[in-house]
């Protein structure tokens, strides 16, 4: 279980903070994390990495907090993000000098996915492509099996093959209390995979809940026109996506389909965002809603 209580983080006295009062509490499942860029979901994945240390406030993992980075604890979390690099010759090297201080490192995985990208472990990294190298990274940190795994935009530069097997190695890799926490704006790539979402705007949490909770409280649907209740609406292609209260659909015959990341990222910067999140922390009780909105 990660727990964020009240973090702040800021580079310098002469930036703006980068996280602002952060609290959040993160359990086992893949979890969507989702902002535009300068939001801070790349510092917020780099302190519960323990790579950075907050300014105020503290991140734990099962109660022990980042700020010790006790070797026994950073081994439990790895991140990869697009500034990582790859620090030795190639991945065999690195399974032999760094993947062995891992307790559940497995070898025949890493095997395995590299082969499914078509990766020798000898290959210099050097020599690669940086869409091989990312490939490479990728199913070198998975396969280390470590309780936490930070993936900061894993599908950048992947073609639709690559992105295919990646969303296959996740599916896998995830045990009952992994801790997967995926930040990107590719949101159709893996949206069918995550159990918990996360928002995150102008350096502040925004929004943090399970996909259950989404699911009880918000219905996605689509049309060609407008539906009286609609929380949010937008087209694209020619069609009408709308966000409804569920009771709301279930009193029209409407039915809803999963969960739309991006339409509901949209409402939430949107002047509809406190009403959506309302509806979706009960703020709003079902019951109360105006359907004339």
């Amino acid at each position: 279980m990660i727990k964020i209580n009240s973090v702040d983080f800021s580079y310098g006295k002469k930036f703006e903070p980068a996280l602002r009062d952060i609290n959040a509490t993160i359990g086992p499942g893949m979890h969507l994390l989702l902002g535009e860029n300068g939001a801070g979901k790349t510092t917020l994945l780099k302190i519960i990495a323990g790579l950075l240390l907050p300014t105020s406030g503290e991140c734990m993992i099962d109660g022990t907090s980042t700020k010790q980075k006790l070797p026994t604890e950073m081994l439990r979390t790895v991140y990869l993000g697009p500034d990582t690099t790859a620090p030795m010759r190639d991945i065999a090297t690195m399974a032999s000098h760094h993947a062995c201080f891992y307790p559940d490192f497995d070898m025949n995985l890493l095997n395995r996915y590299l082969d499914k990208f078509g990766i020798s472990p000898t290959q210099r990294l050097s020599d690669m492509s940086l869409g091989t190298c990312h490939k490479a990274m990728l199913a070198y940190v998975i396969s280390l099996n470590t309780e936490v795994l930070l993936l900061d935009e894993p599908a950048n530069g992947l073609d639709i093959e690559s992105k295919q097997v990646l969303q296959k190695m996740l599916i896998e890799s995830a045990f009952d209390e992994r801790i997967i926490i995926v930040s990107t704006h590719n949101i159709a790539d893996m949206q069918n995979l995550y159990d918990g979402l996360l928002v995150m705007a102008g350096s502040r949490m925004l929004l943090q809940t399970d996909t259950e909770r989404i699911d009880s409280r918000l219905a996605f649907v689509q049309g060609f026109s407008e539906i009286q209740g609609s929380l949010f609406s937008e087209w694209t292609g020619g069609a009408l996506r709308s966000i409804l209260p569920t009771h709301v659909a279930e009193e029209m015959s409407l039915s809803g389909g999963p969960i739309d990341f991006q339409l509901l990222y949209s409402a939430l910067h949107s002047p509809r965002c406190k009403e959506t999140l309302d509806i979706i922390n009960d703020a709003i009780p079902f019951e109360n809603y105006d359907n004339k909105h």
